[in-house]
């Protein structure tokens, strides 16, 4: 009986019969009622060619080869003719046998891992393009990076680095336009930005007035915003989610004539409609996820009361307002829709955050994750009760988000674990057919927090509470992506091209006497200085005399006591020594000032010498009698 590798058992009422090893050079297995088969199954339900497992690059598929009596995985029968992947521990049963076969290590570990960090924190979200050539990280640290999976070396350098796009708030969603020429950025900001593929600023959407109660009528968020997800088709609509409990759709040509002016009061804002929030009793809830169905006909958004609320968007959901001449308008656009098609008030626990909505690509099923620790499937013609719950799935973030397969026959989501605990985050794989867990597998880092499973690249990408972002992929299922950098080697360069920032300060070149168009200018350390100069210590800067109200434990004083101070010699009124402070209340002015009355006489510096020419002797007011004087040559008397 093999024990190491891909095997399938045969049981019996939880007896192990025997086992078949899948390995070898062989890439087909027959199972049936022939001698010649593989897996010999005795019934007579049981045709001779049942059904076949064959491998492709690493996967195990079971396929019923058009039998009788059909082929079941978990209870759910197969079409003929159609490849199944298998998953450990999924029960196959062929005909009316009482035998079953269980898959054991089909399902192999994480084939390799391409570490992107250059986050100080928390990943919360990504964005990969249609193409899957680019990627676009968002963190906790506010910052942007941008990674070219087909530009990068080993080196695993990001090509783009934007600092606080939204200033110094988190970024906490990101998507790219349908044909991926643009970028939308959400964060804990009111106010998006939209950014070009190379991530420079186009467009800043507008601020609401935080003073109006309806929320229809602002022109803009007026809280965090939590979700940004473009329309699939529809190059120029964008809806933005945000804890003022509104879902908005925007224009986003109106809002890039706008420019990048985050203050800018021009009333023509780009928003189309505007999709409010509301509980079981009708109070506004804080929105915090919002996605588009695959065909765009309608939008999902999750509310802090746990609910679910689809929006769908059949009829024209806007309408432009009638403005009379000139009248100033109130808003641009008023929606038509105030309440949602369908909801589900009880999806999630309430004031729990829903972190991710993620619709499968039939445009029917979609998935929510939750921070209760949930993740459930939904079917979107009846909301009343999911399809499935799978609990026991920590997450503390309320980003935590879980994607479809390409084929939306698996949905996967990660799990959080407190530092320090020594635990591992997973990643728990989930069947939509058999609706149970076929798969968890460990990964390295700290908390999962946002994920995506690309649909041409087969590769997952996920953000790490460590700051960084794995790419996980198999060589021999994945096509392009990170296969792209982890083969192209770090290009070869000498010492003196070493671009290290220590090394380049060393490495410059001084050139005293070169023409001014030729001279390079030097580091001359300005912000150093000037940060030097702030710090009283290093510049000896003297105690500033503070006036005004008190500061650090010191109370101001007034002019009269600083001179006081200054003439005794202290640095407060009431800091000078006794002995100067005492001599200089017991001063006499009018004794003080005659000390230098012969001095001046002797030793004139102003007045005096500025007579000496034209009037050498001093005038007697007592005497009666003036000088006379005569006119010189020079016109003076």
């Amino acid at each position: 009986m093999p024990e190491d590798g891909p095997r399938i058992d045969v049981r019996r009422e939880g007896a192990v019969l025997g086992s078949v090893a899948l390995s070898g050079a062989k890439r087909r297995w027959l199972i049936g009622r022939s001698l010649d088969a593989d897996l010999v199954v005795n019934h007579p339900s049981v045709s001779r060619s049942h059904a076949a497992i064959t491998e492709e690059g690493g996967a195990f598929f079971v396929t019923d080869l058009g039998s009788a009596h059909g082929t079941k995985v978990a209870g759910t029968p197969l079409a003929p003719q159609q490849p199944f992947r298998l998953f450990d521990g999924l029960p196959i049963t062929v005909g009316g046998a009482t035998r079953t076969l269980v898959p054991v290590g089909t399902v192999a570990a994480l084939g390799a891992a391409l570490v992107l960090s250059a986050h100080a924190k928390t990943v919360t979200c990504l964005a990969l393009d249609r193409a899957g050539n680019r990627l676009v990280t968002g963190g906790s640290d506010s910052d942007l990076y941008f990674w070219d999976y087909a530009g990068m070396t080993r080196e695993l350098r990001p090509f783009r680095h934007i600092a606080e796009p939204l200033g110094a708030y988190q970024v906490r969603s990101i998507s790219y336009s349908p044909n991926c020429d643009r970028v939308a950025v959400a964060g804990s900001s009111n106010q998006p930005v939209i950014l070009d593929r190379d991530g420079r600023k186009l467009a800043t959407m507008m601020k609401g007035d935080m003073y109006i109660r309806d929320m229809r009528h602002t022109r803009g968020h007026v809280a965090a915003c939590t979700a940004a997800a473009w329309h699939p088709s529809e190059h120029e609509t964008l809806a933005t989610a945000s804890e003022d409990g509104t879902v908005r759709l925007w224009d986003v040509e109106v809002a890039a004539a706008r420019g990048n002016d985050a203050s800018s009061l021009n009333v023509q804002s780009g928003q189309r409609a505007v999709y409010v929030l509301r509980d079981a009793k009708g109070v506004k809830t804080p929105c915090t996820a919002a996605s588009w169905a695959p065909d765009g006909s309608a939008i999902l958004s999750a509310g802090r009361d746990g609910s679910i609320q689809l929006w769908e968007m059949r009829a024209k959901p806007y309408q432009p307002v009638q403005l009379a001449m000139r009248a100033t308008p109130r808003s641009e656009y008023i929606a038509d829709i105030s309440k949602p098609t369908s909801a589900a008030r009880a999806a999630h626990a309430a004031g729990e955050d829903i972190s991710s909505l993620t619709w499968r690509r039939d445009g029917v099923t979609f998935a929510s994750r939750s921070t209760d620790g949930c993740l459930k499937l939904w079917d979107t013609r009846r909301l009343d009760a999911p399809l499935a719950a799978w609990g026991d799935l920590p997450a503390l973030l309320p980003m935590t988000g879980c994607d479809f397969s390409p084929d939306g026959s698996v949905v996967v989501t990660g799990t959080s674990v407190k530092r320090g605990s020594g635990a591992k985050p997973t990643l728990a794989f989930f069947s939509t057919r058999t609706l149970s867990r076929i798969a968890t597998l460990e990964v390295d880092g700290a908390s999962v927090v946002p994920l995506l499973w690309h649909p041409r690249l087969n590769q997952i990408v996920i953000g790490n509470a460590d700051g960084k972002a794995y790419t996980l992929y198999d060589p021999t299922v994945s096509e392009k992506g990170a296969l792209f950098c982890s083969v192209k080697a770090a290009p070869k360069r000498g010492m003196l091209s070493y671009s290290g920032e220590g090394f380049s300060k060393a490495m410059q070149i001084i050139t005293p006497h070169a023409l001014p168009m030729y001279r390079e200018e030097n580091d001359d350390h300005r912000k150093k200085r000037q940060k030097d100069r702030a710090d009283p210590l290093k510049s000896r800067k003297p105690e500033q005399v503070l006036t005004g109200p008190g500061h650090n434990g010191k109370l101001s004083v007034g002019y009269q006591q600083a001179l006081l101070a200054t003439m005794s010699g202290g640095t407060s009124g009431l800091t000078g020594t006794k002995d100067k402070i005492a001599a200089f209340q017991n001063e006499d002015p009018r004794e003080e000032l005659l000390k230098y009355a012969k001095i001046a006489e002797e030793q004139p510096l102003y007045v005096t010498p500025a007579y000496s020419h034209n009037q050498p002797t001093g005038a007697d007011p007592t005497a009666g009698t003036y000088p006379k004087f005569a006119k010189t040559d020079d016109g003076f008397y």
